[in-house]
């Protein structure tokens, strides 16, 4: 893998190098520890054009810096030579007007036009960096390249103590589409970490956020700009930042927290831990957790109807109990048996809320069910006779996933299709299928785990065939599509 040079020019345009080390831009061409720009500009590596200077397209800098001038194949050294007239000498180099850097200055400080560096660092157009990271328009990195908008590179991009650190990230390209970022990339989370993938053809692991313990689950807030992740282990949400993927805030909640639902608002999200039987409920401006909502009977998964006004919740492994809370008083509105075999690990709501759906992972009744989101009644349920493993809905309403790990007492692995008003099975694949289950936002991919294995699947939500597999390593768990 290979880290990507970028550049900053005094047009305050941004030249990010692609994975085979070259980027050709509008006038402009970059080869790895070289750069060229319009209205001067510097480089890695020393090696610059002078202010007003440039290399014509089809041109290159070479690594490091020449004695004396600056060539390019196929392109041209500007007029004047190094030191150019009106040019800025500097001990052991020189830039000049229309000239071109020969040789570096001491420390390999120089300045043309204001531009100035300090130890190789160097600053154009008011962004500037220190130890060779820089800044443009507010985008940072500490030790390593960075991204504006959602390039990125391997080796500390983003990452904050090193790669891999614990609340820091690293981004990994090994894709065709390498320092470009997806447009929805999906996040699963994956035992100590939250891998982001870039699921398209030729993609993968983009990028890899540790938050220390187990990560069970997370919930991806409606703006789009936080991940809240579930840590069991150590009874904690880590928040990760969107763009940065990095850890921002870890907030302690109760004991084993497991499940997580985000008001539709996005001001409030609510964590289900399973050990203290009780519901933590974080304020998303502030990223603290209010006193629990204790349940006496247990909790499980949690689910926010789409309306915002009530919280639904199972009552975990055993009790078979579904409970209904009012919001923002969480007032309990319904609290009853929803019959033999209610676990509700996996809860949503159809887009308008008229339906839940709840799959369980009962060791022999794994189970997908409807209910009324008006009445609370069970509508229709599907018994798959082996531990249940995650639900997706798709946008428009219409369908329903879910499925079966294949682990279970009749070891009959199935991923189903499902008329989402009825509950009628309309097409099934066997499929053993882990935990979580998410779908694309037009609705025409399904995305899951393949139990016995760490493969994510791209799955056609039409005919349920699988159109890609990727390796994550691991033991992973879909979460959702950002």
């Amino acid at each position: 893998m290979r880290l990507l040079g970028v550049v900053v020019c005094s047009a305050a345009a941004l030249l990010v190098a692609a994975c085979s080390g070259t980027t050709i831009t509008q006038n402009n061409v970059v080869m790895s520890g070289g750069s060229t720009g319009t209205g001067g500009f510097a480089a890695y590596g020393g090696l610059a054009a002078g202010s007003g200077g440039r290399l014509s397209t089809g041109g290159a800098t070479t690594s490091g810096s020449s004695s004396g001038a600056t060539s390019a194949s196929g392109g041209r050294v500007p007029t004047g030579g190094a030191p150019g007239a009106g040019g800025i000498p500097v001990t052991g180099g020189a830039v000049g007007t229309g000239g071109s850097l020969s040789g570096t200055g001491t420390g390999g400080a120089f300045a043309t036009g204001g531009a100035f560096a300090t130890g190789g660092a160097f600053a154009t157009g008011g962004a500037f960096a220190t130890g060779g990271a820089f800044a443009t328009g507010g985008a940072f990195a500490t030790g390593g390249a960075f991204a504006t908008g959602g390039a990125f590179a391997t080796g500390g991009a983003f990452a904050t103590g090193g790669a891999f650190a614990t609340g820091g990230s690293t981004a990994l390209c090994g894709s065709s589409t390498c320092g470009t970022w997806p447009a929805h990339p999906l996040w699963v989370t994956n035992k100590t970490q939250v891998q982001v993938v870039d699921v398209a053809v030729g993609g993968g692991i983009v990028a890899t956020v540790n938050v220390g313990g187990i990560a069970s689950e997370l919930v991806i807030t409606p703006n789009r700009q936080k991940v809240y992740v579930a840590n069991s282990s150590l009874n904690v949400v880590s928040v990760i930042n969107t763009a940065t993927r990095l850890v921002t805030a870890t907030i302690a909640v109760g004991t084993s927290p497991g499940h997580l639902a985000v008001t539709p608002d996005g001001s409030r999200v609510y964590v289900s831990n399973g050990g203290s039987k009780n519901i933590s409920v974080i304020d998303s401006n502030t990223d603290t957790a209010s006193t629990g909502i204790a349940l006496a009977a247990g909790v499980g998964g949690i689910a926010v109807k789409p309306d915002g006004k009530q919280l639904w919740l199972s009552a975990g492994y055993g009790p078979d109990i579904l409970h209904v809370l009012s919001i923002p008083d969480h007032t309990v509105l319904h609290s009853a048996s929803a019959g033999s075999g209610f676990i509700g690990d996996f809860l949503r709501f159809s887009p308008s809320g008229s339906v839940l759906y709840a799959g369980s992972g009962c060791g022999c009744c794994g189970n997908l069910r409807l209910f009324n989101g008006s009445t609370f009644a069970a509508i229709a349920s599907n018994a798959w006779g082996n531990p249940g493993a995650g639900v997706a809905v798709s946008p428009d309403g219409s369908w329903v996933y879910g499925g079966a790990t294949g682990s279970g007492c009749n070891a009959a692995s199935v991923l189903a299709k499902l008329d989402a008003q009825t509950g009628a099975i309309v097409t099934h694949v066997a499929l053993p299928v882990g935990n979580g289950m998410a779908i694309s936002p037009d609705g025409a991919s399904l995305f899951v785990t393949q139990v016995g294995t760490s493969n994510l699947l791209v799955v056609d939500a039409s005919s349920l065939s699988t159109l890609r597999t990727f390796d994550l390593g691991g033991t992973p768990a879909v979460g959702e599509m950002q």
